[in-house]
């Protein structure tokens, strides 16, 4: 076969090829533009939150200049409830005279008209000078500024470790009391 016809052969194969090519793209084009989006159904169930939310960060400013940061792995809000329920939540607390408070549990509620706030299991509470309380149970009561609860709590800090049953924590007078059982192992 002459050179010419070779040439003319492969021009030809190469127009084949870029035809069959636009047509392809045509017909891929046209379908993506010609498909009804998906429709994305929310279904409401009567008892349910209102807002639920994945890896949620919230951060909040109190009256009195303190600020809350409250991080969770799932967040509920209840409207008419004025509830907000987290599952393994990490709170830090910054209060207006510098002291930090940095609360972990399982669960948490937060009252959200009241600011109460109540954690559950394997709560951790760590001050900003490094001392840790360890308890199942923890109550924030906002308006009294004050920790508590009535579960065992184990203290460690500075070379001590107290342990005891029932703790309070007034934030507005630095005062911790532990209530019952109480027993201290003191490390030089």
């Amino acid at each position: 076969m002459p050179i010419g016809g070779i040439l003319k052969r492969k021009r030809l194969a190469l127009a084949g090829a870029a035809v069959a090519i636009v047509c392809v793209g045509a017909v891929v084009l046209f379908h993506s533009f010609s498909r009804t989006p998906e429709q994305v159904q929310l279904q409401i169930r009567p008892g349910s939150a209102d807002l639920e939310i994945r890896d949620v960060r919230f951060q909040e400013v109190s009256d009195d200049a303190s600020r809350w940061e409250i991080q969770a792995a799932l967040a509920k809000y209840m409207k008419k409830d004025n509830l907000a329920l987290f599952e393994r939540v990490r709170i830090r607390l910054l209060r207006s005279d510098g002291d930090t408070y940095l609360l972990t549990g399982d669960r948490a509620r937060l009252n959200t008209d009241t600011r109460d706030l109540e954690l559950a299991g394997h709560v951790t509470l760590v001050t900003h000078r490094g001392e840790t309380v360890r308890t199942d149970r923890l109550r924030y009561d906002h308006a009294g500024r004050k920790i508590l609860t009535d579960d065992p709590v184990t203290l460690e800090g500075r070379g001590i470790r107290v342990q005891g049953v029932g703790m309070k924590i007034s934030l507005a007078d630095r005062d911790l009391r532990l209530f019952s059982k109480v027993k201290a192992e003191v490390t030089p």
